[in-house]
């Protein structure tokens, strides 16, 4: 904030500017500092590196389950992770090294979930193996538990980049460095290098490498 006007009044916000930003940047370290250790109490695994933040976090863990973190990965809060062993036994998330998940992502793990190495998924992403409930009518009404047909991992290779507001369904592979845009809901799995879009998500880009030479590929 910039100080520009010469009145008294205006110098009295501007020092209480200077004091709520400094208050809130403080704030902020604290509750990433706070979500870093409540995330690590839940991890098997996790690398250095690794940071969570600033909002809050909503991490739902029940049963036997498996919670990876490779290094340098980076959580945007607000987010919803929810892994749980209730309709299978041994679930797992699996997140790689160098991965960054954008705030307001929910992920939600019933069997498996694995993330890659340098991926980047932006805000508002859903990443799913389940769909919650069980999609016959009376089993539903029964309160019965999802048939384990229903539960497919959910495999995200490398350095894929998955837009805002994607859907990724239950039993999809997204091969590496891939590239799934905004707005789209990814029903079937995607080939490497190559870009989705739509509504369920199609193929409307790929990635053509050029014989003996190592430099990045070209959109056909």
């Amino acid at each position: 904030m910039e100080w520009k006007s010469r009145s008294f009044k205006s110098f009295l916000r501007f020092l209480l500017q200077l004091e709520r930003e400094k208050r809130t940047y403080y704030a902020d370290k604290y509750f990433s500092w706070y979500n870093k250790q409540i995330f690590i109490s839940h991890c098997n695994i996790v690398g250095t590196g690794l940071q969570v933040g600033p909002k809050e976090m909503v991490l739902k863990v029940r049963g036997d389950v498996s919670l990876e973190l490779g290094n340098n990965v980076k959580i945007f809060t607000p987010i919803h992770i929810s892994l749980t062993s209730y309709f299978c036994q041994d679930s797992k998330l699996e997140i790689g090294d160098g991965t960054h998940i954008g705030p307001y992502t929910a992920i939600r793990v019933a069997k498996n979930i694995k993330i890659g190495r340098n991926c980047l998924i932006a805000r508002w992403v859903r990443i799913i193996d389940h769909n919650g409930h069980p999609l016959d009518p009376e089993a539903r009404l029964a309160r019965k538990k999802i048939p384990q047909d229903e539960i497919r991992p959910v495999t995200i290779g490398d350095n894929v980049w998955i837009g805002e507001d994607s859907f990724i369904n239950a039993g999809v592979n997204i091969g590496s460095g891939s590239i799934v845009s905004a707005n789209s809901i990814v029903t079937k799995d995607v080939p490497e290098n190559v870009i989705v879009f739509g509504s369920p998500a199609r193929l409307i880009f790929w990635f053509k490498k050029e014989e003996n030479n190592s430099k990045p590929a070209k959109l056909v």
